[in-house]
């Protein structure tokens, strides 16, 4: 990877384990060298670890909720 072009998908892929070991080598490589992209690959890393920390969404019932819709 000789620029930036197309890094933030990399990055997204990388951190997501869907690129190619090469591929990763290739972004791991270039985000040792320019700072910018290094910082995306953080903030992926970062929101990723995050995500994973995010409590499980409690189930909606719907009929509970329409009710106090229509009830204001």
């Amino acid at each position: 990877m000789s620029d930036c072009t197309g890094f933030e998908a990399d990055a997204a892929a990388l951190v997501a384990g869907e690129l190619d070991p090469r591929g990763a080598e290739r972004l791991l490589a270039h985000a040792r060298h320019c700072e910018s992209c290094a910082g995306v690959l953080a903030l992926h890393r970062e929101l990723t670890r995050l995500a994973a920390q995010a409590p499980e969404p409690r189930p909606v019932d719907f009929d509970v909720a329409r009710a106090r819709v229509l009830a204001t």
